[in-house]
């Protein structure tokens, strides 16, 4: 008759006292209505000199879980194991799912159970494969070389062993390619983050220069689907700078098709789903592409109701309103924009700066704008002024002088004439104190300072207006700040030269 034996009694007989205390007190961490089955098949087997199955069975014949006992061994046996795993790392337990696997093999090699760890070395060396966990992979390698002295014979061991270092020098070629990805999205995304559309043209060489190279060497050797995904993720960005957008939209669906193979193996991804999702809607939107927008935008609103976060949910609202604003901005449909506003403003997250500062203050600084260029003054300068508030929190600079401006002409319409000349001078002293202050911003700003700036000055104010509205047309190249795309100064003063209104500017431009 076969000898009766189970891994996790073997586990369990060569455990020591403190590791069988750590399990206890790890698990009695948990409050129960009664004690786990888990913990009684632990107690039961620690009190036994031998394993005898048919005794065990026997003992708790009164109790349901015992017709599920392959389950349950196979339970404890790992719980067993990821509190070894914890136990040898100063009980800290700070592993990773990725981590605790590797860590369950180096557990049974150094307790000499070789079988055991021979056996699931084997499961967790195909997942690391899979998932493409080199580093893991490669410390896996070492105990499979290790191991193969204790359970291969001395002939099998000669020829196991170059497979097991053929395999491994491939893990390192691999690792090492992605480590390159790595380093040419970091790369990226350092020009990327410094906004390069302000730079100039021997800055954007330089940079070529720094990039171009890095791009030819790994284009020939992407040899895993990690270093692909990095790969494609810097160039989808760098396309975005150079504003070579057809190419970019071309490695962005290269990326979706590596994303979507992921998502459908793994429903947790939805986030970084959408987020690709999104990008695939900026391409579109850059390309003018209105028929594939409207397919992506659909694929976006299907997915939002598996969203659990609200932070997350937020942010996304705030991307895809964003795209939504620029199409309908785009097709001179700002009617439809401002009829929805008021709706709008009440989805809008709250407080801001909570998500990504530059998408949302984009949203609210496109609020704000609608109620100006719709004579809403009151609404305008009172969003403004609320944003404004929220600097003082470490928000975004990138729109300070955007806000402050469009703060200030609320107040020239409203008519708060003696406010204009201490706003425009708190202005022009702040951006000088940080870096903002180009040629644009003293331009209008000294023209705010100014003591005809008034209605009732009215010859002068439009005298003054036609000049610095041609100069202000005239400034161009790396000082021209962002400002000068969000708000049309030039038309507004078009506006008061041609006694007409902002919006029937805005609808002719």
């Amino acid at each position: 008759m076969m000898k009766s034996t189970s891994y996790v009694f073997d586990l369990i007989k060569i455990m020591s006292k403190g590791e069988k205390r750590y399990f206890r007190l790890q698990n009695s961490k948990y409050s129960f209505k009664e004690k786990p089955n888990f913990i009684k098949l632990f107690e039961y087997l620690d009190s036994q000199k031998s394993f005898d199955e048919a005794n065990l069975k026997n003992n708790f014949s009164n109790q349901s879980w015992i017709k599920n006992l392959a389950f349950e061994k196979y339970r404890l046996y790992h719980l067993l194991l990821s509190s070894l795993v914890m136990y040898e790392d100063n009980n800290t337990p700070e592993a990773t799912t990725e981590n605790l696997l590797v860590r369950k093999v180096e557990i049974l090699f150094n307790k000499k159970l070789f079988e055991q760890c021979s056996k699931l070395l084997k499961k967790t060396k195909a997942i690391a494969i899979e998932k493409e966990y080199f580093l893991s992979s490669l410390r896996l390698s070492e105990v499979e070389a290790k191991l193969a002295k204790h359970v291969f014979s001395t002939e099998t061991i000669f020829v196991q062993l170059p497979q097991i270092l053929e395999e491994r020098q491939s893990i390192i070629e691999k690792y090492l390619t992605l480590n390159k990805a790595n380093f040419l999205l970091n790369l990226v995304l350092e020009s990327y983050g410094k906004r390069i559309d302000n730079y100039t043209d021997e800055q954007k060489q330089e940079l070529a220069k720094r990039i171009n190279p890095k791009i030819k060497e790994l284009e020939a050797n992407l040899n895993s689907e990690s270093a692909k995904t990095v790969y494609y993720r810097a160039r989808t960005l760098y396309c975005l700078i150079r504003e070579d957008h057809e190419v970019g939209y071309k490695f962005q669906h290269q990326l979706m098709e590596i994303i979507e193979a992921r998502y459908k193996n793994n429903a947790v991804l939805i986030e970084e789903y959408m987020t690709h999702l999104y990008n695939v809607l900026v391409f579109q939107l850059k390309l003018n592409k209105q028929k594939e927008l409207k397919e992506t935008r659909a694929r976006i609103q299907k997915l939002e109701p598996k969203i659990s976060l609200q932070s997350t949910k937020d942010r996304f609202f705030l991307y895809c309103l964003t795209v939504d604003w620029e199409v309908l901005w785009r097709n001179k449909k700002t009617d439809l924009m401002y009829k929805s506003l008021d709706e709008t403003v009440e989805k809008l997250p709250t407080p801001i700066g909570k998500h990504d500062s530059f998408i949302e203050l984009n949203c609210h600084y496109n609020v704000a704008y609608l109620y100006f260029i719709y004579g809403d003054y009151d609404k305008a300068e009172s969003h403004s002024h609320k944003i404004l508030e929220q600097f003082d929190k470490g928000l975004h600079m990138q729109f300070h002088a955007s806000f402050r401006l469009l703060n200030i002409l609320c107040h020239y319409e409203l008519g708060n004439y003696k406010l204009l000349a201490p706003l425009a001078k708190s202005a022009f002293r702040f951006l000088k104190s940080q870096n903002q202050l180009t040629d644009y911003n003293k331009e209008i700003l000294n023209f705010m300072k100014t003591k005809f700036f008034t209605s009732a000055d009215n010859d002068k104010f439009i005298n003054r207006a036609i000049a610095v509205k041609q100069r202000l047309l005239d400034i161009s190249g790396p000082e021209n700040p962002r400002f000068t795309q969000l708000f049309d100064l030039p038309g507004w003063l078009e506006s008061k030269i041609d006694k007409r209104s902002f919006l029937e500017i805005i609808k002719e431009h």
